[in-house]
């Protein structure tokens, strides 16, 4: 397979990825009005591990590492924890639509700046205007024209603010670490450790959920563990390494979107006008972000 065949399907790949990160927000919100969030994260984590031990198998890949590339897991472990704390947290005492939008439209925001300075990589023209037109669109779905900074901050809205503060610095430091390993290896032990480490969090409130409705409560678990994490994690964190974080990280524009159409479908809510308009825009910035610069004529 040549390589822009490859890249291609990747691409399609990262679309589903993201169909199930725009589901995870319904999920997120069911899950988490019915058990703490660090329970949640907890067998989240659990599940997505068990879901990828079959594979890791079959593939037989070394697990050897380096004591610097460990390193560097643990603390990706951490970020993936706190983004999750984030996520959950805010969907739960917050606006789930303000989230949905801040965080996925400030993800390639933060990470084409972290990239400029980590990297030193100056964005190009196209790379800056798709920024800003995903932005807007953003802003458009949300109606921030009838929602005052007070609202945004305000309740649980500081931790979509937060949250892609962690995942942008989380998908910088993936591209890093699979310069020394596979995309499955490495997510294999990002989960692991971050199970591990998110143990004692979910002991303090209870390991088992008390819940009554324990067949939405797992199936929204589920869902979370190995559509939205196994499956969409490891597609975007090998498409961080093969496309470059900048570019993976544009194909968040699309969970607004997704995640709209999903509500509507499952909760029966009908989209606006004005987020049927910012999802256009939020779909033209990722072509934007994707397109090549043209090459000039001598």
């Amino acid at each position: 397979m040549s390589e822009r065949s490859s890249n291609t399907a990747l691409i399609i790949l990262l679309v589903f990825a993201m169909i199930g990160w725009g589901g995870s927000w319904t999920s997120g919100k069911v899950a988490s009005q019915l058990i703490r969030p660090e329970i949640i994260i907890f067998w989240r984590f659990l599940l997505t591990v068990l879901s990828m031990v079959p594979l890791m198998i079959i593939q037989r890949e070394s697990m050897k590492v380096e004591i610097k590339t460990f390193l560097l897991l643990l603390c990706a472990s951490v970020l993936l924890i706190v983004y999750n704390i984030f996520f959950l947290v805010g969907v739960r005492i917050g606006y789930a639509g303000a989230g949905g939008v801040l965080v996925t439209t400030l993800n390639p925001v933060m990470t084409l700046g972290w990239t400029s300075i980590f990297f030193r990589n100056c964005p190009r023209k196209l790379q800056i205007i798709g920024l800003i037109l995903g932005f807007v669109g953003g802003a458009v779905i949300l109606n921030i024209w009838q929602i005052s900074y007070k609202d945004l901050l305000d309740s649980g809205n500081i931790f979509f603010l937060l949250a892609p503060l962690a995942w942008s610095l989380l998908t910088i430091l993936s591209q890093k670490i699979q310069e020394k390993l596979t995309y499955m290896v490495f997510s294999f032990y990002i989960f692991a450790f971050a199970t591990v480490l998110s143990l004692p969090l979910a002991l303090m409130h209870g390991l088992w959920p008390a819940t009554d409705q324990y067949l939405a409560l797992w199936a929204n678990i589920a869902f979370l563990a190995i559509v939205a994490t196994s499956f969409g994690a490891t597609v975007y964190f090998h498409a961080s390494s093969r496309l470059g974080s900048q570019r993976a990280s544009s194909f968040t524009f699309l969970i607004p979107v997704i995640a709209v159409l999903i509500s509507w479908l499952v909760l029966d809510e009908t989209p606006l006008l004005t987020t049927i308009i910012g999802g256009a825009l939020s779909i033209a910035a990722v072509q934007l972000i994707n397109m090549k610069q043209p090459s000039k004529k001598l």
